[in-house]
């Protein structure tokens, strides 16, 4: 037996077509009309490759809610059987939010940053290590131990690395430096028995339908 866990980052939104400003969760933000082109492309690419979901989830952030529906009606899987939570929702940057990059990652921040590594924490907001006990325990709870499943699950860029962090157990250092594009897929096997019990890593960050698409994916954040 064993679990089957397709990670998807969302789409594109105007946030990170110009990558100016720091998104954080903002959960109001939608998708940008390439992230809807890149949507409908990877959920193309599902039903050619015959990947069939037994369950697929969200975080309530608008933008990942809007991926997962036009996937879902591309692939044919009804609607109302998306499950939202907030356990998947993206690294909080408190205060920071909407702000300027270039104004709140000072050099005594940067270095402040280097020093904490990943219990550093923007004002009123969460840490990697916070955001990486958030989603484990979910798929912990959720998810292991119910037998044969395969699941989607829409999410957000470091919310997965954290995720990834953990399964891997990785110098937290190497975090920020796992690639996570937007609409790519990173997949994850859980194996309940066996040989290899326990997590295997599948692939990493995997948009080649995009690129087939003629979107240039180097040119996500």
């Amino acid at each position: 037996m064993a679990l089957d866990l397709y990670l998807i980052r969302h789409a594109e939104t105007e946030y990170n077509a110009h990558n100016n400003l720091i998104g954080g969760q903002s959960n109001f933000l939608n998708l940008s009309e390439r992230g809807k082109d890149q949507a409908r492309v990877l959920g193309e690419r599902l039903v050619k490759e015959g990947i069939r979901f037994d369950e697929i989830y969200s975080s309530t952030a608008e933008r990942t809610q809007q991926t997962a529906r036009i996937v879902l009606e591309t692939i044919g899987f009804p609607i109302e059987w998306l499950v939202t939570t907030q356990e998947l929702l993206e690294l909080s940057q408190g205060d920071w939010e909407g702000k300027e990059r270039c104004e709140m990652y000072t050099p005594a921040v940067l270095d402040e940053m280097k020093e904490k590594n990943w219990k550093f924490k923007a004002p009123n907001g969460e840490s990697q290590s916070d955001v990486e006990d958030r989603v484990y325990s979910w798929v912990e709870n959720t998810l292991l131990n119910r037998g044969d499943l395969t699941v989607g699950v829409f999410g957000h860029g470091v919310a997965t690395k954290c995720l990834l962090r953990r399964i891997m157990n990785s110098n937290p250092e190497l975090t920020y430096r796992i690639c996570i594009n937007n609409c790519s897929i990173s997949r994850l096997k859980y194996s309940h028995s066996g040989q290899h019990h326990g997590w295997s890593l599948l692939k990493i960050n995997d948009d080649a339908h995009l690129a087939e698409a003629g979107f240039n994916p180097a040119t996500f954040v």
